[in-house]
């Protein structure tokens, strides 16, 4: 079976859960806390794999303690669904598709902005204040600091990219000197 059919089906089932029952921003919560879990816990998405062994109830128990001790019906369900029917290899990317997917039906995007140094929460509240007045959706801005950039920032949501740094600056004006002086030579 193709995993993007699979991804994307369980993914709209648990969307369609958290809608009937009301759980969703808990739910969403929950999958993004594990997302960083699989990411920066070595060995936790291996144990939650099919071929580790552990019971439905025992990866259930993992990505409990996982998150801190405690989580929603929902989640626990669908952990336990998951591993029962064999799906729970396709986890990172279920969860990934779910917020994508639940986020979208709730008129939200998650954006990326890149600086030097951290931004301020006033000037993260005008950021996204911003972008709903232009753009019509609420964001969720996840800060990247880069000191590479030099200055100046680079903001990303959706297909939607500002490169507005002071390293892209220095690039282009780089390219244009490299090409004028190609001529001369």
């Amino acid at each position: 079976m193709d995993t993007g059919l699979i991804v994307s089906r369980y993914a709209t089932a648990l969307v369609r859960l958290v809608e009937e029952t009301g759980g969703g921003e808990n739910v969403c919560a929950e999958a993004t806390a594990l997302q960083k879990a699989l990411k920066s816990v070595p060995g936790l998405g291996q144990a939650l794999r099919g071929s580790s062994g552990l019971s439905p109830d025992d990866k259930v128990f993992l990505v409990r303690s996982a998150l801190g001790g405690s989580i929603s019906d929902e989640f626990s369900r669908f952990i336990a669904l998951l591993a029962r029917s064999g799906r729970d290899e396709y986890l990172p990317m279920i969860l990934n598709s779910f917020i994508h997917k639940y986020y979208l039906r709730k008129n939200i995007r998650i954006a990326t902005l890149r600086t030097v140094g951290k931004p301020s929460e006033e000037e993260l509240k005008r950021i996204a204040a911003l972008v709903k007045e232009k753009a019509g959706f609420d964001i969720i801005i996840n800060v990247e600091t880069d000191p590479e950039l030099i200055g100046g920032f680079v903001f990303d949501v959706d297909d939607y990219l500002v490169d507005s740094s002071v390293k892209r600056q220095l690039d282009l004006i780089r390219r244009q000197f490299v090409r004028k002086n190609r001529r001369i030579v």
